[in-house]
């Protein structure tokens, strides 16, 4: 009887850190910083790579987005249409960090101009995700998009 006992202790001791080890990586495959999420999400919006645009959402967000598309494969072809005249993508200040929020602007070049869009992140256990997208907002960027930019040499 003590064996089994033994046996019984030692298979709950391995299944207990084997639980451990598959939560703990669980909770290490999202954004590990704000910078890191609003990357990935600008990359997934340039290639139109739906599932990857989502993974950086919110679940209320996400939910959101897919109402208004109906589906992935809407959602991919419209963010390859959206994004098809985007020449840069730029965070021209350092996010804003307080605790579990954060708040990032992002400016969109384009030749038509520079648009500004803040984008408000929260800290979950699956790592940072986009709570909130703004409107994009007009930028003065301080030289026209097109113009050339030289060096004087003395």
């Amino acid at each position: 009887m003590k064996k089994y006992g033994r046996i019984l202790i030692l298979l709950v001791s391995v299944l207990g850190l084997i639980g451990l080890s598959v939560y703990l990586s669980l909770r290490r495959t999202g954004f590990a910083t704000p910078v890191e999420c609003i990357e990935a999400f600008g990359d997934a919006s340039k290639r139109g790579d739906a599932q990857v645009y989502l993974s950086c959402l919110s679940d209320a967000l996400r939910s959101e987005i897919l109402s208004r598309y109906g589906d992935a494969a809407a959602l991919s072809t419209s963010l390859r249409e959206e994004m098809k005249d985007l020449k840069g993508w730029g965070l021209p200040t350092a996010p804003e960090i307080a605790k579990k929020n954060a708040r990032v602007d992002v400016d969109e070049i384009r030749p038509s101009g520079v648009e500004r869009r803040r984008y408000r992140l929260e800290r979950t256990n699956a790592g940072w995700r986009i709570t909130h997208i703004g409107p994009p907002q007009k930028v003065q960027p301080p030289e026209p998009f097109g113009t050339h930019i030289g060096v004087d040499k003395p």
